[in-house]
Order: C-alpha cells, then structure tokens, then sequence
C-alpha cells in the first residue's frame, strides 16, 4: 500500500537558504559519482558505493561522519 500525501513548506529566509544548500552539495556529490560512474563503466550500486562511498563521505558536509 503507498500513500502519497502532498505538503507545502513555507520555510523561513534562513530555512530555505539551508534546504538550497543542502540541495546544492547534494547535486554536487551524484555529479561526482556519476563522473566517476562513466568514467569507470561502474554503474552497479554495490560497485559504487564500494568504490566512492568513504571518499565522498569524508569530503562532504552531509553525511555524517
């Protein structure tokens, strides 16, 4: 069963500054991995998260260390 619910957020000044942030290095990181995906013919998730996952963990802000 899926249940789909629709929302509006209507975040302050601050709030949004932070989602458009975070939104921002989150596109930066799956631009990496998929530089490396086709530079590297690697498209499995496994493979990936493998191959990327601790590099990208340490440079970035998002994940928690």
């Amino acid at each position: 069963m899926e249940t789909l619910i629709n929302l509006r957020l209507n975040p302050t000044e601050d709030q949004a500054q932070i989602l458009f942030e975070t939104q921002e290095a989150c596109n930066r990181l799956c631009n990496e991995l998929s530089r490396h995906a086709f530079k590297t013919k690697t498209f499995g998730l496994f493979s990936l998260h493998k191959a990327k996952y601790h590099e990208l963990r340490e440079t970035s802000l998002l994940l928690p260390k």
